[in-house]
């Protein structure tokens, strides 16, 4: 392969990475949604700038949870399952968004804050470092081979 070759693979890797992020972010998304629902609210009860979830569950509702054997110790939003289902994620122009669909979302934000459903700094780093560079540095081998 000559330099002009190599020139136009090199511009067709770069064209088409975004198209790549997209596919990896389906491939990987249940994977990417736990970013959020599991290790920051069910793990942690944390939103995505790493605070903790206030209001604290009321005596009520952590006496329920008890019975029912669920997690209480913090805020997790787990109830039903419901909301945790509906996670789905948005990409386009090289922004990820994660929401859940469920019908409950606009009032657990208005309750909780804005940033209950966005990804903390540290699993944004592994999303990139862990799930999507690996992928792309594969795509980019792969093209310009």
């Amino acid at each position: 392969m000559n330099v002009l070759e190599f020139k136009k693979k090199l511009l067709k890797a770069r064209n088409d990475i975004e198209q790549e992020t997209a596919k990896t972010i389906l491939k990987f998304e249940e994977v990417i949604i736990d970013l959020v629902r599991e290790k920051q609210l069910f793990d942690k009860g944390i939103d995505g700038k790493g605070k903790k979830l206030k209001p604290d569950y009321t005596p009520f509702t952590v006496a329920v949870k008890k019975i029912k054997g669920d997690r209480f110790n913090h805020v997790t939003l787990f109830d039903t399952g419901a909301l945790y289902k509906s996670f789905t994620t948005d990409y386009g122009s090289f922004q990820l968004e994660i929401f859940p669909t469920d019908q409950k979302a606009d009032e657990l934000m208005r309750k909780y804050g804005d940033d209950i459903f966005t990804m903390t700094v540290a699993n944004q780093k592994e999303l990139n470092f862990k799930i999507i560079l690996p992928e792309l540095q594969k795509f980019v081998k792969r093209t310009i081979q």
